[in-house]
């Protein structure tokens, strides 16, 4: 949501939206928000090889130290976008507004590839997470588990797209710490339940 509102209208985390972006742009032959789309698309490249390698093979533990290494990549994008963008105001100039979109994208990037080795639901992009979710209702084949996970995922999803866009209008320079403040309780958390009979200790 803040790159969407606040980065040059465009998506770091959903690259369906973001091409589609990227087309209406060459289509009408604005090159800003073309360029603006680019810069998303490689940083999300670039988040989730680097995310990929950091989180190695799926391993049996049910959240392995590679997945904490991938979300740290996360942790540190979403820094970096923060700091950018509290400097300049919560209103980047041209040059720093492709550095912020690209650190968006890079942490958006790293983070899909950390979860798609933890479980059946996308953080990122949800359509999919929607669509599991109906086939398998629909099929019966839904277990309550992961019928919760789909559903928490997607509501979580719209409370922290509402709340950024809430801050956007109200409070503008705190907008981007609500990634970054999500992402390092996650890593809290993970750390905390992987203790000895923690949720996810091996």
């Amino acid at each position: 949501m803040v790159s969407l509102l606040g980065l040059g209208g465009v998506f770091t985390a959903n690259m369906s939206g973001n091409l589609v972006f990227f087309a209406l742009a060459i289509g009408g032959g604005v090159q800003a928000q073309a360029f603006h789309s680019l810069a998303a698309l490689a940083g999300f490249v670039v988040g989730a090889a680097i995310g990929a390698k950091l989180r190695g093979p799926r391993t049996t533990a049910p959240w392995s130290p590679g997945v904490t290494s991938a979300l740290m990549l996360t942790a540190v994008g979403e820094l970096g976008l923060s700091i950018g963008w509290v400097a300049s105001g919560g209103r980047p100039g041209p040059f720093l507004v492709y550095v912020l979109i690209a650190s968006s994208a890079i942490a958006m990037g790293a983070q899909s590839a950390a979860v798609r080795l933890l479980t059946d639901v996308t953080t990122t992009y949800l359509t999919g997470t929607m669509t599991a979710l109906i086939v398998d209702e629909a099929a019966r084949t839904e277990s309550e588990a992961s019928a919760m996970r789909r559903v928490s995922v997607i509501v979580a999803f719209v409370a922290a797209g509402a709340l950024a866009a809430f801050l956007l209008a109200n409070a503008r320079a705190l907008a981007p710490l609500v990634p970054l403040a999500l992402i390092f309780g996650a890593l809290v958390a993970a750390r905390t339940w992987q203790r000895p009979g923690g949720l996810l200790a091996a």
